[in-house]
């Protein structure tokens, strides 16, 4: 779990001038729900994380990545002018997109991830279970693309375009 993910929630509500309610309110969350997470004493869901990233257009990989400072929020604006999906849909199909154009094994990934099994690969490909943060972050890494790749279903499937999904 990223441990910096509360400071960096707190760093843009103060950035935006909104008080906790405020921004609880935009997240459709409770205040209470907030100040958890923002203390580091509750974990938030991968959906919550694509909320606040849309409400602050800020990328995934700056929410979820504590190799990224919290003062560096201004380099990692998302650039799409309007952001609405909640929802990683597509998380899946990239996951198998990805796996096959490199020409991997369910099992080969799931070694590369350290899993006991290919059965969990399987079961996120077919969409019956859901990542951890730490683990999109590790597929993330494997495979050389951003979190927002994996987890914006506004950027499509094995696209080729590198700038929105792929380090490099």
């Amino acid at each position: 779990m990223p441990r910096f993910f509360g400071e960096k929630l707190r760093h843009l509500r103060l950035q935006y001038s909104l008080s906790q309610s405020d921004m609880a309110q935009r997240l459709a969350i409770k205040r209470a729900h907030a100040n958890n997470i923002e203390a580091g004493r509750r974990l938030p869901s991968l959906a919550f994380v694509l909320r606040a990233a849309n409400l602050f257009r800020i990328t995934t990989d700056y929410l979820v990545r504590d190799t990224i400072a919290v003062e560096e929020a201004a380099s990692h604006q998302y650039e799409k002018a309007t952001v609405t999906h909640e929802t990683f849909d597509l998380f899946g199909a990239k996951l198998r997109s990805l796996r096959l154009i490199r020409g991997l094994t369910q099992t080969e990934v799931a070694q590369q991830l350290g899993l006991a099994s290919h059965s969990h690969i399987s079961f996120l490909e077919m969409e019956r279970k859901e990542p951890s943060i730490d683990l999109v972050v590790q597929i993330a890494d494997v495979f050389g693309v951003t979190t927002d790749y994996l987890l914006r279903d506004s950027i499509p499937v094995g696209k080729e375009d590198q700038r929105d999904g792929c380090d490099g």
